[in-house]
């Protein structure tokens, strides 16, 4: 898999803000739900690859 160029980590720390782990409403629609939860996973996997990325710096 091709990796990605060098992440911030101040842009990860405010998607991560803009787009909280939380439960559904249980207004939403199953659409909104799983809309929320696509938005969340990227989250989620730019901050394992962040921390990929910030181990790579401390053992090279």
């Amino acid at each position: 898999m091709r990796r990605l160029p060098a992440l911030d980590p101040l842009l990860i720390k405010a998607l991560d803000e803009r787009f909280p782990e939380r439960c559904p409403d249980p207004e939403w629609t199953d659409r909104q739900v799983w809309v929320e939860t696509g938005k969340r996973m990227v989250v989620r996997f730019l901050i394992e690859e962040l921390k990929v990325q910030e181990n790579n710096i401390l053992e090279n």
